[in-house]
């Protein structure tokens, strides 16, 4: 409820199509090497003391300015809007707080392919936690491009004119997980 709050007020507009998902899994099940080939934004910050607070807003810093600086962009707009508002969520909500977690996801699940399974696009490691003890938490947020007219309409500028390419856009992936490796392993 926290995080559909937070959405409501920086982006109004949209917050009624949305759903908001939150889970927590074993980290151990996460094959680590694989997630920076995963998750597009992959964040890794060192123990934060004692204050908590700017610990949180760091990360969410991080990911705004590798957003805002155009050095991650995803075919998806709303997807940027989501990983953007996601990460400023998950600084000022505690109860989404990284510090309790070796790792968080915001994850995006495009509305328009039901069938698609969550696209991560922030990936935050919590260095405090020793690699394989504790939670990764999952934040999985729904949405379309429809969402977002005016940055479809700037997006759609932008190919026309060649300043952004189809081949610029960041790959994005599942989580991975161990299972999903041994699952490979075991089909090849």
């Amino acid at each position: 409820d926290d995080l559909r709050e937070y959405f409501y007020i920086n982006d109004p507009d949209s917050c009624t199509s949305r759903k908001f998902t939150t889970q927590r899994i074993m980290s151990r099940l996460l094959d680590d090497a694989a997630i920076p080939s995963k998750c597009p934004i992959t964040v890794s910050v060192p123990n934060p003391g004692n204050d908590i607070a700017a610990y949180d807003r760091s990360v969410s810093d991080v990911v705004h300015a590798t957003l805002e600086s155009g050095g991650t962009r995803f075919a998806n707009v709303d997807a940027e809007a989501v990983a953007l508002h996601g990460a400023q969520a998950i600084g000022r909500i505690p109860k989404l707080s990284i510090t309790q977690n070796e790792w968080t996801f915001i994850e995006y699940k495009d509305l328009a392919n039901r069938n698609s399974l969550p696209q991560c696009l922030v990936a935050i490691h919590n260095a405090r936690i020793p690699a394989g003890e504790g939670f990764a938490q999952r934040v999985v947020i729904t949405g379309s491009e429809d969402l977002q007219p005016a940055m479809m309409a700037k997006r759609r500028a932008e190919l026309k004119s060649g300043t952004v390419t189809p081949a610029s856009f960041a790959v994005t992936g599942v989580v991975p997980t161990r299972i999903q490796a041994m699952q490979k392993a075991a089909a090849e």
